[in-house]
């Protein structure tokens, strides 16, 4: 069976995303998974450390159920492959079937992904998901999935988590893929200042807000 696309349909550590030590994250409420993608343009070898160790988590994540891995991301700027291509190579590496992804190359950004993704979960009536993404990007990605989803209908969760129910290689890959302190202060400065942008948005329309942080993306990462 071929990867399912969107073509033809409308268009804990507690504080960083971490599971608690000694907790596993349960995936059998879920009805789907979702690697968010990681633009490679600026660190192309740690960026691509974390999003092989999203894949990794995310095939932990899905085994006990056969849960479907959705992965959206484009060709960003600066790429030579589409983020959700890179997802399904690694993927295949680990053993996934072709038929257990839903694959695209048309998001630029976490909102965009999200809107996508909300359209998927409309589409096959899932009732919950799952999305995996650093630990750094948990809280806000978690704050955009909850406002499109709705707060019973997502969690979301860094690769770490899955340590326990990961593979070998899967788990080599998750602690390849996690950042290091000083790449997280990094990336929390980022994150602090994507946040206090939206939060400028804040008094607009979701449905505006939403337009204009999708088209931000494209032009921010787009080819």
């Amino acid at each position: 069976m071929r990867p399912e696309t969107l073509s033809g349909h409308p268009r804990g550590h507690a504080l960083a995303g971490h599971a608690p030590r000694g907790r596993v994250v349960r995936s059998c409420g879920f009805h789907a998974v979702q690697v968010l993608g990681k633009s490679l343009r600026t660190e192309p070898v740690r960026a691509r450390a974390e999003l092989r160790a999203r894949a990794a988590a995310a095939a932990a994540a899905a085994r006990a159920g056969s849960l479907p891995i959705v992965a959206l991301e484009a060709t960003l700027r600066g790429q030579g492959a589409a983020g959700s291509a890179l997802v399904a190579g690694d993927l295949t590496a680990l053993g996934v079937p072709a038929g257990r992804m839903i694959l695209a190359r048309e998001t630029c950004s976490t909102r965009q992904e999200i809107r996508d993704l909300a359209r998927l979960v409309e589409r096959h009536r899932w009732r919950r998901v799952l999305l995996i993404t650093a630990s750094y990007h948990v809280a806000r990605a978690r704050r955009q999935a909850e406002e499109a989803l709705g707060p019973e209908g997502v969690a979301v969760h860094c690769p770490e988590a899955f340590l326990r129910a990961a593979t070998p290689q899967e788990r080599a890959w998750i602690c390849a893929g996690t950042p290091e302190p000083d790449v997280l202060q990094r990336e929390r400065r980022t994150e602090r200042k994507l946040s206090a942008l939206a939060l400028v948005l804040s008094p607009l329309p979701f449905a505006v807000r939403e337009v204009l942080e999708i088209r931000a993306g494209v032009l921010a990462r787009g080819r």
